[in-house]
């Protein structure tokens, strides 16, 4: 895997996978360049899950890499990796899961000979809803970031 870094100029080089990894963090945490590399250099697991083998105390790298990132990459570049690496569950989509193991649930535990008539759970409504529900709720956020697009270009 190529390195990150510029052998010429004396920066040790980076396994990409550490880049990307601190940049999760950065993006999880919603903290700045030099936040987020004082984080990672203060505690053991946010060493670990980049792929640093043991503690260190010293900066494992330096605030700066971040933008070198950027710049390499480009900004849409950077948002495109942002949206892939990260799925906000909302209260609604974890509703809907919990509705769906709910109706797993019903369906292993009834049986026709013990219990008769199965109980009615509404699942097409209640699909139909969620569904009417998160696509009212995507076009909102689109009107939204078209209206921060549009306060940011005047």
């Amino acid at each position: 895997m190529k390195q990150s870094g510029h052998r010429d100029s004396g920066r040790e080089p980076i396994n990409p996978r550490i880049v990307l990894r601190a940049l999760i963090i950065k993006y999880l945490y919603k903290s700045d360049d030099r936040e987020t590399a004082d984080r990672i250099s203060e505690n053991i697991c946010m060493q670990y899950f980049p792929g640093y083998p043991s503690f260190t105390s010293e900066k494992p790298f330096d605030a700066s890499l971040f933008a070198d990132i950027r710049k390499r990459l480009g900004m849409d570049s950077v948002n495109a990796i942002n949206e892939k690496i990260a799925v906000h569950p909302t209260d609604l989509d974890l509703l809907s899961e919990a509705r769906e193991i709910s109706e797993g649930m019903t369906d292993r535990i009834y049986k026709s000979h013990l219990h008769g008539e199965k109980p009615r759970t509404y699942r097409q409504t209640a699909r139909k809803e969620y569904l009417h529900t998160a696509q009212k709720k995507k076009k909102i956020e689109s009107i939204s970031m078209r209206f921060k697009l549009c306060m940011n270009n005047n």
